[in-house]
């Protein structure tokens, strides 16, 4: 997990280790704060659905549902304001963070969705899946962080734009064959909270330049927040509301 950073420091110094350090922390905060509750929620549910022999690909397919409608949003909403925020938080001297923290966001969604992949193999007993799954990583990302950071740490955070997604793909056709479903059964979960969230990064770039206030500034940011919010909200009201209303169910429970 940390061979980007290993390679990164190797090859590019200490200073763009620095910046690389922190656009790699901002990207995956959520998932650090997020990862252990997802854990301690999805693998019992699995679990349980395994032994008492429930189909287990109706909680694969709900969970991916409910995850993808927030995660997906959120990682692609800070992907969107990469600049706002790292000016309004770091400073201009920090402007070169911002690039590597677009880029890595942009594939936070995934990560996030491959632990509820980690936990589903693991509650239906087959932990062998995960460990070849972890294998896999070991030998595409390395490689491919050696050859891009080339370009700098912008080219490490392509390394994870270019490998990541074939993983991703790998671990879902591997999690669908063990519960006994179509891959397309599983990308019908995902793409409705992605076209939604592409709608709102497409929104918030066009709307920039015309928002009150320059990059940097709370009232610039909170603008673009509030157009994201509003238009990913409609998405989701006019083509996910089956997916809203297990969302909402959850958190009233």
């Amino acid at each position: 997990a940390e061979s980007d950073k290993l390679i990164g420091g190797k090859l590019l110094g200490r200073d763009a280790l620095g910046f690389y350090a922190v656009a790699s922390h901002l990207a995956s905060l959520p998932i650090q704060k997020l990862a252990g509750i997802l854990n301690s929620v999805a693998f019992p549910a699995f679990s349980q659905a395994n032994t008492q022999n429930a189909d287990v690909s109706n909680y694969l397919l709900k969970a991916t549902r409910i995850m993808s409608i927030v995660s997906i949003p959120m990682f692609l909403g800070i992907s969107v304001v990469a600049l706002e925020l790292v000016l309004l938080l770091l400073g201009e001297k920090w402007q070169v963070v911002a690039l590597p923290l677009q880029i890595l966001a942009l594939i936070m969604p995934l990560r996030m969705l491959s632990i509820i992949i980690t936990s589903l193999f693991f509650g239906i007993g087959q932990p062998k899946i995960n460990a070849q799954n972890y294998a896999l990583a070991i030998l595409v990302m390395p490689l491919l962080f050696y050859f891009c950071a080339e370009w700098d740490i912008t080219g490490l955070s392509m390394a994870w734009l270019a490998g990541f997604p074939l993983l991703f793909i790998v671990f879902v056709w591997r999690a669908c064959r063990a519960v006994g479903i179509w891959p397309v059964k599983y990308l019908d979960a995902i793409y409705r909270p992605l076209c939604n969230s592409t709608l709102m990064y497409a929104a918030v770039t066009f709307a920039r330049p015309y928002v009150a206030g320059e990059s940097g500034e709370i009232l610039h940011l909170a603008q673009l927040i509030v157009i994201g919010v509003c238009v990913y909200a409609v998405g989701v009201l006019t083509f996910d509301r089956v997916t809203l209303r297990e969302l909402t169910a959850l958190l009233r429970s």
